[in-house]
């Protein structure tokens, strides 16, 4: 399943596609086109703000911010009937945290090794360059199993960071846009939509259930676009009203060049706001709200 439109709050969960054509033009396949030594670069960049809101928080609210860049290159090692099996190396790395009341975690790779202090998080995420995570690849992109790079034993602060490129859920989140579109699409015609439905627990037995729409808008002999737009809203157990927490907010927009050459991402940039309000006890309302831009571009 694709996770570069996922939001803060929505995991990777079991997809629903319908789709639905309007027009009769030749269909375009979205779909990977797998050959062994194929290699690529790409430059990612994900930013995620979160703002909590409620009158027990001394100022009335508290923010905290991450901020990942990297540089990859990802080489297709093996390619069989079921798929294929991809290598993706981590060249360069910079990535931070902060926040009101938590201290500043940063690492930039750009910075000689030699300034990193003993027990630092600059030492234990410095073997991350130059490390490779390997992937297992289905014919329609889908990661279908992750290999995360092999590094010592991270500290709880690095792992802060370190998490992201360390771990099944972080590598697939960070990766899966780069080898199929959202909702493994496979062939559609131009003008075609499809959705996808993506569903998590929430606060107090709820879900926040997210709807994306996907549009193919335009398609030549080397590029497909796509657009998306999506809304999350909550739902209780088993479809009923939500009990102590509603969406009140939700705007996430995304668009997509896709690579029709070589069955590859060329860019993508997503962006969300989604605001949460939750009341976990009487007179205690929390507001969650958060804001995130995933941007990623094939390098030459």
């Amino acid at each position: 399943m694709t996770g570069y439109m996922r939001l803060p709050l929505v995991g990777t969960l079991v997809a629903s596609l319908a789709f639905v054509a309007t027009s009769r033009a030749e269909a375009i396949k979205l779909r990977p086109r797998y050959r062994e030594g194929q290699e690529f670069r790409f430059a990612i960049q994900k930013n995620l703000t979160e703002v909590v809101a409620s009158t027990k928080i001394q100022g009335g609210q508290a923010q905290t911010g991450g901020e990942h860049e990297l540089r990859v290159t990802v080489t297709v090692r093996e390619v069989t009937p079921a798929g294929a099996t991809a290598g993706v190396r981590f060249d360069a790395v910079r990535a931070s945290r902060s926040g009101q009341g938590i201290p500043t975690i940063s690492f930039d790779s750009a910075t000689p090794p030699a300034q990193d202090a003993p027990d630092s998080v600059a030492a234990a995420l410095r073997p991350l360059i130059g490390s490779v995570a390997v992937l297992r690849l289905s014919n329609t992109g889908e990661i279908m199993e992750v290999t995360p790079p092999a590094l010592p034993a991270m500290s709880e602060e690095a792992a802060v960071l370190g998490n992201a490129f360390t771990t099944e859920e972080g590598i697939r989140g960070l990766f899966s846009g780069l080898f199929a579109p959202p909702g493994l699409p496979g062939a559609l015609e131009v003008g075609a939509v499809w959705t996808e439905e993506l569903r998590q627990p929430l606060h107090m037995r709820n879900e926040a259930k997210s709807t994306f729409t996907y549009t193919l808008d335009s398609a030549d002999d080397s590029l497909a676009k796509i657009s998306g737009v999506g809304i999350v809203v909550a739902a209780g157990p088993h479809g009923t009203a939500p009990i102590g927490a509603r969406v009140t907010e939700s705007e996430n927009t995304s668009s997509i060049a896709w690579n029709l050459q070589d069955g590859f991402a060329q860019t993508i940039q997503t962006r969300s706001r989604n605001t949460i309000v939750a009341d976990p006890q009487p007179g205690l309302t929390l507001t969650l709200t958060n804001i995130a831009f995933v941007g990623i571009e094939r390098l030459p």
